[in-house]
């Protein structure tokens, strides 16, 4: 797929005729750099589907090697992104200064890595719990996980901020969701783990999160609301977290309930 990309400049470097006096660089933000930034990750997320439905006949292996060359596809654009479009906790000043020249760009970020994180890890999920014991898909295990836990950041920074970027998107509670589900599986997988308790705190901050917007909303009673509410039972219930054995690398009955629920 060919795509022109349009200058990145501000609107008010535009004259009278349509050209523009300069086009700076992509790393530097306009009130169009977010909008390239989009288009080049649709045409990524074309591309990959594309090449993906060319192997659905294909051995399992043959469509994993594929996925984990997607994969580095979705990572190389995410370390080319920009500062001013990352999760960079390093430079928090910087984005401080910049939210108040540019205050789009929050949410435009909030925005763009949604749909990148979202997408990376529905790439690996079909492959995430086999991770969990066989060593070839840790690879999976790894970048589901992470991404899942990006999506649960990203959501809160937007609740914490009022910043509104996804204005009740039924489809952003659904990947919410199965970011916790994912979550919620792993911490039933290892409870044992340190990480595992921090994780179980985000999940259940999250659960409240979610269904106190549906409540506002109107909307108390819809899948993912009754769903929320399942997967907030069985986290909040140590007793139900125990370590997998070594042929359990799949998920409880009654996490499969939920997921199944909400669909």
């Amino acid at each position: 797929m060919m795509v022109n990309y349009p200058a990145n400049a501000d609107d008010e470097e535009f004259i009278v005729g349509g050209s523009f006096a300069d086009s700076t660089s992509d790393a530097q933000p306009t009130s169009m750099a977010f909008f390239l930034h989009r288009i080049k990750l649709a045409q990524l997320c074309r591309e990959s589907m594309d090449r993906l439905q060319s192997v659905k006949k294909c051995p399992l292996q043959t469509v994993y090697q594929l996925v984990l060359g997607i994969s580095e596809r979705y990572m190389s654009f995410l370390n080319e992104l920009p500062w001013f479009l990352r999760l960079d906790e390093e430079t928090p000043t910087k984005h401080a200064e910049l939210a108040t020249q540019r205050p789009y760009i929050t949410r435009q970020r909030a925005v763009l890595l949604y749909g990148l994180y979202s997408r990376l890890g529905r790439l690996h999920r079909p492959f995430v719990s086999r991770g969990f014991t066989d060593p070839h898909y840790a690879t999976s295990h790894q970048i589901g996980i992470e991404c899942a836990e990006k999506l649960l950041q990203i959501r809160r920074m937007t609740a914490v901020g009022n910043i509104c970027a996804f204005g009740g998107s039924h489809s952003v509670d659904q990947h919410s969701f199965n970011a916790m589900l994912l979550l919620t599986i792993d911490v039933m997988a290892r409870p044992q783990l340190e990480i595992s308790h921090r994780r179980r705190r985000d999940i259940i901050e999250m659960c409240h999160l979610l269904r106190d917007d549906h409540m506002r909303v109107g909307r108390p009673r819809d899948g993912i609301s009754r769903a929320v509410g399942l997967l907030l039972e069985i986290v909040q219930s140590p007793h139900k977290m125990k370590p997998l054995g070594p042929f359990q690398d799949r998920p409880t009955s009654s996490v499969v309930r939920i997921s199944l629920s909400c669909l």
